[in-house]
């Protein structure tokens, strides 16, 4: 059966190591981002032993926040939410 596109071209047929290439990229940041949150894990079980260790030796455990972590990670997350729809027209629009 042939498919044509809406400029009246024959439309070739889609080959599927594209498809397999993609599936393979999208594991591959599911995988980076799981092991990011396993090591962010990590990062705040250590800072809770430090903690402890610091309260077990010298009485009260002195803590200081400046708070930018939260303005970093929200600019982050807005940056991303942005960054995303433009990708996706970019590729689309086949730039």
């Amino acid at each position: 059966m042939r498919e044509d596109n809406a400029d009246g071209t024959e439309r070739q047929p889609e080959d599927p190591r594209v498809r397999f290439a993609a599936e393979r990229t999208v594991l591959a940041w599911m995988r980076t981002g799981l092991a990011l949150m396993g090591f962010g894990f990590v990062v705040a079980r250590f800072g809770l032993f430090l903690r402890e260790i610091a309260t077990a030796g010298h009485g009260a455990a002195h803590q200081r926040s400046t708070g930018w972590s939260l303005w970093i990670g929200t600019g982050l997350i807005a940056l991303g939410v942005i960054v995303k729809p433009c990708k996706k027209s970019c590729v689309r629009l086949g730039k």
